[in-house]
């Protein structure tokens, strides 16, 4: 339903979506072409969640 246009997904489900990809939801919206998600630690320091990328 996504993919013709007859439903819109919910935050939630954007959110899921990105988690999977690896993204930002606004690239997924197209509000952006920066597409990788920049997570930080406790410290402030970048890092990449590995277990994002291996699902």
């Amino acid at each position: 339903m996504y993919e013709s246009g007859a439903r819109e997904p919910d935050y939630e489900t954007l959110e899921s979506i990105a988690d999977i990809f690896n993204v930002d939801i606004d690239y997924l919206l197209g509000r952006t072409t920066i597409k990788r998600k920049v997570l930080f630690d406790e410290f402030g320091d970048e890092y990449i969640n590995i277990n994002l990328l291996l699902r």
